[in-house]
């Protein structure tokens, strides 16, 4: 009996060194895949993350907000797909003196087309009169996101972080008000707004995290902008 005791104890302890072994294994393993990030200085990697942006086909964008005071008239988020020729095809949800709605919009060949509340046709809208913008001007090449890509300085890089299995570098540095007011009218032009991008193993741009004064005498304002689906092809007509 004291033999069979004797080689159960010796299994457990070792299973018990098998599974330690294989933790220690994972986690000495998890910091060698955060290592595959892109490759690159700082101002090289986001140069590549805007040449690939600039060449795809299309994308599919979300935009979130925090911070929005409620007195204020302008962009709370949207979602869509965005494509190069420039065209969007979404929902942009905006706030309008005092009303949250979320308003269908179609944009191509430069005209804004938008089914606001209590109507059930699309008709043209300027959306600088909502503190909006054109969302197909975001993925123009040169323009847009892009040329925040371009324009920020003081970069830094940041740690590496997991999104399931994908690892995400960040890069954080500042962007001149007159580049976000390009994209968000309202911007302060004058001011200078934070940025963080987050680029992919891949060397693309995943996240745009920008904040500063996007209200005259309101608190700042953080925008997150995200993209997927790199290669999207949809073809997009006036409504």
């Amino acid at each position: 009996m004291r033999f069979g005791s004797h080689t159960a104890g010796v299994r457990r302890t070792t299973h018990a060194a098998c599974a330690a072994a294989l933790l220690s294994a994972v986690l000495v393993a998890l910091p060698a895949c955060g290592a595959d990030g892109p490759e690159g200085d700082p101002d090289e990697v986001l140069a590549s993350a805007q040449e690939q942006l600039d060449e795809t086909t299309g994308v599919h964008i979300t935009v979130s907000s925090d911070g929005l005071p409620d007195e204020v008239s302008g962009l709370v988020g949207a979602e869509g797909t965005l494509t190069s020729d420039p065209a969007f095809d979404g929902t942009v949800k905006l706030r309008y003196s005092g009303i949250t709605a979320d308003i269908p919009v179609i944009s191509v060949d430069g005209v804004v087309y938008a089914q606001l509340p209590f109507t059930t046709g699309y008709d043209p809208i300027d959306p600088e009169e909502y503190g909006a913008p054109d969302p197909a001007q975001l993925l123009t090449a040169g323009a847009g996101i892009s040329r925040w890509l371009a324009s920020v300085i003081d970069v830094d890089q940041g740690d590496q972080v997991r999104d399931g299995p994908e690892v995400l570098t960040p890069y954080s540095g500042t962007l001149p008000g007159t580049v976000v007011a390009d994209v968000i009218p309202g911007a302060d032009d004058e001011a200078t707004f934070e940025v963080t991008f987050t680029i992919t193993e891949d060397g693309l741009l995943h996240e745009a995290e920008v904040s500063g004064p996007f209200y005259e005498g309101e608190q700042d304002v953080t925008y997150l902008v995200g993209l997927e689906d790199y290669g999207t092809q949809q073809t997009i007509q006036t409504p």
